[in-house]
């Protein structure tokens, strides 16, 4: 019997994995969701626009904000992000306040985007072109600027 449940479990495991994203590299991605923007900065278009799906309690959340803060800063216009969280505005003001620039926006109330995307883990993020298409997906703190760069039209 515990067989039987070992074998479910990891059946079921295997079937919440391969749905655990909903992004494919150079498909679409599903369009914004979000609710309302922190300090009432809205995204501009950009060249690449990259989605960190944000949760501060998660490990690393913030040094993956500042890491894409540095790449977005060394690339300019190149790169927009976009920070999408469900936490609360306090929460997030607090944390991410400071950072919101033309080329760092937060999108607020982004529940809707979590599941659209499929995000089930934390740090997650994905890069997209002009046309919204996906063109890399990840653990944000791996994202290099090499790897935009190659990413750029």
């Amino acid at each position: 019997m515990k067989r039987v449940w070992l074998i479910l479990l990891t059946t079921l495991g295997c079937i919440a994995t391969t749905q655990a994203q909903r992004v494919v590299i150079g498909e679409r991605v599903p369009e914004l969701k979000a609710d309302t923007w922190l300090g009432g900065v809205r995204p501009s278009a950009a060249p690449l626009t990259y989605f960190e799906f944000f949760y501060s309690p998660g490990k690393g959340a913030l040094e993956s904000v500042g890491h894409l803060e540095e790449l977005s800063n060394k690339l300019g216009s190149k790169l927009h992000v976009i920070v999408l969280t469900r936490e609360p505005e306090a929460t997030v003001t607090r944390l991410l306040g400071e950072k919101v620039s033309p080329l760092l926006v937060v999108a607020l109330g982004a529940e809707r985007d979590f599941g659209n995307f499929g995000v089930s883990y934390i740090p997650f993020g994905v890069l997209v072109d002009a046309r919204n298409r996906a063109l890399w997906m990840g653990n944000t703190r791996t994202l290099t600027v090499e790897t935009i760069e190659q990413s750029l039209p």
